[in-house]
């Protein structure tokens, strides 16, 4: 049996998973995008990218964790004493016919006794004939009178009666769903009666019955032989305990969530409770999707995000267009609204402490005294409206294990399957409706961590304004002035003492009253603050389940899992020359020396100049991915690839002197400035580098304030951006598609995350440049 969920919904979890060893810190696993590729031809990249997502346990443990409820020993021994006997035949009505066959009763279920028993309908597996079970479909035909003799038993327990649902096979029919790529096949399903429900489930539960390697004519008794296996040899009493479980559960324990309908256009409406009436509930409507994300991981498509409208009590629209946020979040997390309010409190209390801690940490205190005063700071921050926490998941089974390779073919077990086979190209990554990406590239994908599986809040959260985010804008110009505009709320971060650690193309927002009036400038917006963390983080343990996501964003020392500042490479450059004479007999252990930096100094910690350098990268991948140039988008492809290892077009592009600014000449129309876009963005790329140097080998990298000058550099670029940008500003931007028949296109790098708890380093045999930044920035040769 197999747990499976809706795609919203990730699978209930546990903390810690028994028997391992936590990661030092909080991993990154990357994700690829499904795109509309069937579910079946994606089976091979589903079972590898979910390869750690999966654990084994005993049935018994399963049906009391997962199904909607479980039937004790007591209710058990019931419904098989009764099983055991004869059924009685139906009632009819006045006056109707009764034939002759219908006032018989009909042959029990079971045969046998209470201690030993197995279903009538399905002899042990040598006796299967010909003509009794000469297909699968023919086999299954037994399950429809054993569902509907449990259905119509009393149940042992008063408080439990029969639901509205009924079981019916359907020999391999094509699950029905709106998420493209579903082609799925079942052959039987608890289906309600009479009625459709509006209310949406948010749990699907699969029983997998038998699994089959080969589809040709002589297996096929092989089949209907294992089917009657499993029925009898196994124990038919699981089965029992299943159908009854189904038949018997509430809606609720059937994971039909009554805060969410369905309306008959397809669209949703959600019910917030009310925070000033009590037992009073607010409706919002879904008018689009603004993100949608259909991962091959499923426990990867845990957030919907919607434009939606307001509900008056009867139901009629009214109001502004809003937004609405549904994601699954860890237990332990807490909500972007206290994150939120935790960052303002920061925020005030640093602007109204009247000592600064230093002179240009003062500055930065000046600088936005006048948005503090009349809290106009607020305005560079997504507004939140309303939200409110719902279901927690439950744990997972205790005596599951983690065990690998369970969903892989005996040809994956050998020889991990390449995502881009198939019938069509799987996409990577996409946050944004329409955008795709790449794969993850099957030679780089990082070893599984080890997961913690910790169970799951629902959450919800309403914003009011409805925006574009930067990776949508469509000119060269806006992206760069957004860009310039983010550096006020990531300041407004620094002064307060928080990292946003997850800065990307997705969740840095361009917002005007009307998004398609041309006339109205744009106004940043930061989104996505709950994976912001304070820095220095306090000395805690983190937690094992991986924070997921894109790497095209990533700073280049949280992909290395290493400082770019090398100290085996600076002791060796500040050292004498020396002989092995002057080395043996007595000075040895002059080659013994420690680097300088103790194991705390050594790990990488998210730092201010990480979201900077996030900052960066976007601009980088606007200026190769998104202008209409081949040339720049065939390089652009090599630096923005979804694998957790920096490849070496990546490092090469962010430590090389010459190489970025070279690659953006080319691409960009000439220039009549001394201050270039190439070269600015050349420049921001060596401040980055030398400070990164810099700080890590005076071990200052843990102080706030040593961070200060890279901001106010980034201040200054930027407005020289702005002051020269007639020659590129006009610059139109695209999306490239990808199609079925060739290879994506497009590198487009927003994308979900699930929510993590600590820092995030990855394990990398990526290039080590430690001494890359030790020369000046090359300029255009005039």
């Amino acid at each position: 049996m197999v747990k499976n969920t809706n795609p919203s919904i990730p699978t209930p979890t546990n903390n810690v998973v028994r028997g391992t060893t936590l990661v030092p810190d909080t991993p990154r696993s990357q994700k690829s995008f499904g795109r509309d590729v069937g579910v079946v031809q994606l089976r091979p990249a589903i079972a590898q990218e979910m390869d750690a997502e999966l654990v084994r346990c005993p049935v018994t443990d399963f049906i009391e964790t997962y199904l909607p409820f479980a039937p004790n020993d007591a209710e058990m021994a019931v419904l098989v004493e009764k099983l055991l006997k004869e059924i009685n035949p139906s009632p009819v009505a006045d006056g109707a016919r009764i034939t002759r066959n219908a006032a018989k009763p009909k042959s029990s279920i079971l045969v046998g006794d209470e201690k030993a028993f197995r279903f009538r309908n399905y002899p042990k597996p040598g006796m299967i004939t010909q003509s009794s079970h000469d297909s699968e479909s023919s086999a299954y035909k037994g399950w429809l009178d054993i569902a509907h003799a449990i259905r119509n038993l009393k149940f042992y327990n008063d408080n439990r009666a029969a639901n509205n649902f009924e079981y019916r096979n359907m020999p391999n029919k094509e699950i029905a769903s709106d998420i493209k790529g579903s082609n799925n096949m079942i052959d039987a399903a608890f289906l309600r009666q009479n009625a459709h429900s509006k209310e949406l489930r948010t749990t699907d539960i699969a029983v997998v019955i038998e699994q089959k390697r080969l589809k040709t004519a002589s297996k096929r008794r092989e089949a209907v032989s294992a089917n009657a296996q499993i029925m009898n040899d196994d124990d038919p009493g699981v089965l029992i305990r299943v159908f009854a479980a189904f038949l018997f559960a509430k809606e609720a324990e059937l994971g039909y969530d009554p805060t969410i309908v369905r309306e008959p256009d397809g669209h949703y409406t959600f019910k917030f409770p009310d925070p000033k009436r009590e037992n009073h509930s607010l409706l919002y409507r879904t008018i689009n999707t603004l993100s949608e994300y259909r991962s091959n991981n499923i426990t990867g498509r845990m957030a919907r995000v919607y434009t939606v409208t307001r509900l008056d009590d009867q139901g009629a629209p009214y109001g502004n267009h809003l937004v609405l946020k549904d994601v699954w979040l860890d237990t332990s997390a807490c909500t972007e609204e206290k994150i939120q309010e935790s960052i303002f409190d920061d925020i005030e209390t640093f602007w109204k402490n009247e000592k600064a801690p230093s002179v240009e940490m003062k500055k930065l205190k000046e600088k936005f005294k006048h948005l503090i005063e009349n809290q106009e700071y607020k305005q560079y921050f997504l507004q939140i409206v309303l939200s409110f926490s719902g279901e927690t998941t439950q744990e997972y089974p205790k005596s599951a294990r983690i065990e690998k390779k369970i969903l892989f073919d005996p040809s994956q077990k050998s020889a991990p399957p390449n995502p881009r086979s198939g019938t069509a190209t799987p996409s990577s990554l996409v946050r944004d409706v329409g955008e795709d990406t790449r794969p993850p590239v099957d030679s780089e994908v990082e070893p599984r961590p080890i997961r913690g599986f910790e169970p799951k809040k629902q959450y919800r959260v309403i914003y009011n304004e409805v925006c574009k985010t930067v990776g949508k804008l469509e000119t060269l110009g806006e992206v760069v002035d957004v860009l310039r505009q983010a550096l006020i709320p990531l300041q407004l971060l620094f002064c307060a003492g928080w990292v946003h650690r997850d800065i990307s193309s997705g969740n840095i927002m361009a917002y005007r009253q009307d998004l398609e009036n041309g006339d109205q400038p744009w106004v940043v917006k930061l989104s996505d603050l709950e994976y912001a963390k304070k820095f220095p983080m306090p000395r805690c343990e983190p937690a094992a389940d991986p924070k997921t996501g894109t790497p095209y964003f990533m700073p280049l020392e949280v992909m290395q899992k290493s400082y770019l500042f090398n100290a085996k490479q600076a002791t060796l450059w500040a050292a004498p020359m020396v002989s092995a004479s002057d080395i043996v007999g007595g000075a040895l252990r002059a080659t013994r020396k420690s680097d300088g930096l103790d194991a705390s100094s050594k790990i990488v910690v998210h730092n201010f100049q990480h979201d900077l350098e996030s900052l960066w990268w976007i601009l980088v991948w606007t200026l190769t991915c998104r202008i209409g140039s081949d040339a720049a988008f065939a390089y652009g492809r090599t630096i923005f690839v979804n694998q957790m290892k920096p490849s070496y077009a990546r490092a090469e592009c962010f430590t090389d002197d010459a190489e970025l600014l070279e690659k953006l000449i080319g691409f960009l129309p000439p220039s009549t400035s001394e201050n270039s876009l190439p070269e600015l963005v050349n420049v921001l790329r060596y401040l980055m580098n030398l400070h990164y140097v810099k700080r890590v080998g005076t071990r200052t990298h843990f102080n706030p304030e040593q961070y200060c000058s890279i901001y106010n550099d980034f201040d200054l670029v930027f407005d020289t951006m702005k002051a020269t940008a007639t020659e590129w500003s006009s610059i139109e931007l695209i999306t490239r598609k990808s199609t079925d028949s060739v290879e994506e296109e497009s590198v487009a790098p927003i994308r979900k995350r699930q929510r993590a708890d600590s820092e995030e380093n990855v394990e990398s045999q990526g290039d080590k440049r430690g001494d890359a930044a030790q020369s000046k920035p090359n300029k255009k040769k005039k």
